[in-house]
């Protein structure tokens, strides 16, 4: 959490035997973005950030901040 200006990534389920982590986030400004996206590349899975039907890579700064800020998102690590 980031000083509960984001949401802490929690729900988890099986998917055709692989392992999903997801939760909902909402930037409130470009530092928050930048923060998550430097989080995402320290780990060793990939990160997914969608919204709608529309998925970007969580460890790409340019696809995250294309969302924009202000805007419920979907984060879903594939673990």
């Amino acid at each position: 959490e980031n000083g509960g200006k984001t949401s802490c990534i929690s729900k988890k389920a099986k998917a055709g035997g692989w392992l999903m982590t997801s939760g909902e986030v909402i930037f409130n400004n470009v530092e928050e973005i930048v923060h998550f996206v430097n989080q995402a590349e320290k780990i060793r899975w990939d990160v997914d950030v969608c919204l709608g039907s529309c998925i970007v890579d969580g460890k790409s700064l340019l696809g995250v901040m294309s969302f924009g800020t202000g805007k419920k998102l979907k984060i879903v690590i594939h673990n």
